[in-house]
């Protein structure tokens, strides 16, 4: 090993040691390469301040570089020469170059959360994608999660962090704890929660990364967002729902640098205390708050595993957004009656039948949900009261949206208007899913 390789390796080792992150360690590790190589020197421990002043001038004059990447080379020799090295090198001499304003990262909004969920290709991809929203996580935090790191008696996620001596804990959302138990039971991860195709390996970054961008696409949302906007939609919607910055930044372990002492002086005085921090996911996906329209729906669907249900309500969100009323209600109708089928097949299939035959004297066996293409739908849902599937109430209120179906479904000029089609979806929205 020559001089700069051992050099470069007690760099390292002591960048490590005092916790520098490893993206961090690579890129100052990058950079003194880079020095080695204009140079062409033999040992970069005897590097001159000058030297490096005229490497700063090259990159700058010569190469045009941005103003942040200067910066960036000159903060790395600063940190490795001065702070590790104690070297008497002054860079206050180095020229000052402009600050460049930073872009503001976008971010998702509420309905685009919902969108994305709706649109993930597997239900993996959807929970790993539910994970990083709910709780705030970055990629790397939610992609090393372990089965072991769910709490479901407390509803809690232990956060592991490499950055920080201390773990957080945070709110395990409602939503994501339902999709997380069919999902190891699905899934069987053995270590990790997210493996690949060998048990106990983590699933590769890039295949999480194009899943989110598929989503996307799926979803109609041309943003320039990655899965680390997320964290910051995460952040933003908590902020707007009332929790303040510093509390929030506190609760996910993060050091809130403020930009005056004015404005660390005035957050002193308006701190307070926020011992709960509610995930936004359940808040977006139960709450009642807004008015019925086709995010109801759009929620709903994250409930659903029935691939073929989803398929019905799916076609009837692209029929509403089209403000074609009568086709959604069909395909929406055919979500309800395919989940009404599968709660009847888990009855006693006797007490189903003879309450089938009370109301349909020559009807077959039912047996499977083939068996239902030749029963009516109304005889069905007399049914549901029959064998208390449903009260005789809600019976009814299923017979009135079984009876705008059939508007919408008989050839005619009937065209529902939209405050018929939002009371039909708030009833079986509340009834039947």
């Amino acid at each position: 090993m020559d001089k700069n390789e051992e050099f470069i390796s007690r760099i390292r080792e002591e960048l490590t040691r005092k916790e520098y992150k490893p993206n961090t360690v690579d890129l100052y590790v990058q950079w003194l390469n880079k020095l080695q190589k204009y140079y062409a020197i033999a040992d970069l421990n005897r590097i001159t301040f000058k030297q490096i002043k005229d490497y700063i001038e090259f990159i700058t004059v010569r190469k045009s570089f941005a103003p942040r990447t200067i910066r960036q080379a000159a903060h790395s020799f600063k940190t490795i020469y001065v702070a590790l090295l104690n070297k008497p090198f002054d860079f206050s001499l180095l020229k000052k170059h402009p600050k460049v304003e930073e872009d503001k990262p976008e971010t998702l909004e509420k309905n685009e959360i919902i969108e994305l969920l709706n649109n993930a290709t597997e239900p993996r991809y959807q929970l790993f994608f539910a994970l990083m929203y709910s709780a705030g996580l970055t990629f790397g935090e939610a992609k090393v999660l372990r089965v072991t790191d769910f709490d479901f008696i407390n509803n809690t996620i232990t956060i592991r962090s490499k950055y920080f001596q201390t773990n957080r804990k945070t709110e395990l959302s409602t939503f994501v704890e339902k999709k997380l138990q069919e999902y190891i039971s699905e899934y069987k991860p053995k270590g990790y929660l997210f493996e690949g195709k060998t048990k106990g390996k983590l699933l590769d970054d890039s295949t999480l990364q194009k899943a989110f961008q598929k989503a996307l696409v799926k979803a109609g949302i041309d943003k320039q967002v990655t899965p680390k906007s997320l964290k910051y939609s995460y952040v933003k919607h908590v902020e707007e729902d009332g929790v303040p910055l510093p509390a929030l930044m506190k609760h996910l372990n993060m050091v809130f640098k403020w930009r005056s002492r004015s404005m660390w002086f005035y957050s002193k005085i308006v701190e307070r205390e926020v011992k709960t921090i509610h995930n936004p996911l359940d808040k977006l996906i139960y709450s009642d708050i807004e008015k019925l329209n086709i995010v109801s729906i759009e929620r709903m669907l994250l409930k659903v595993s029935d691939p073929n249900v989803k398929d019905f309500i799916l076609e009837g969100i692209q029929c509403i957004k089209a403000g074609v009323y009568r086709a959604a209600v069909i395909f929406i109708w055919s979500a309800v009656m395919n989940t009404i089928y599968h709660k009847c097949l888990i009855q006693d299939k006797n007490d189903l039948n003879n309450a089938i035959k009370k109301y349909y004297r020559d009807a077959p066996f039912v047996n499977s949900i083939e068996d239902f293409e030749y029963i009516k739908d109304r005889v069905i849902l007399e049914v549901t009261a029959e064998i208390s599937i449903y009260d005789k109430n809600t019976k009814n209120i299923l017979i009135e949206c079984l009876d705008l179906r059939n508007k919408c479904g008989h050839p005619s000029i009937y065209k529902p208007k939209p405050i018929k089609v939002a009371a039909f979806l708030e009833d079986v929205v509340n009834n039947v899913f």
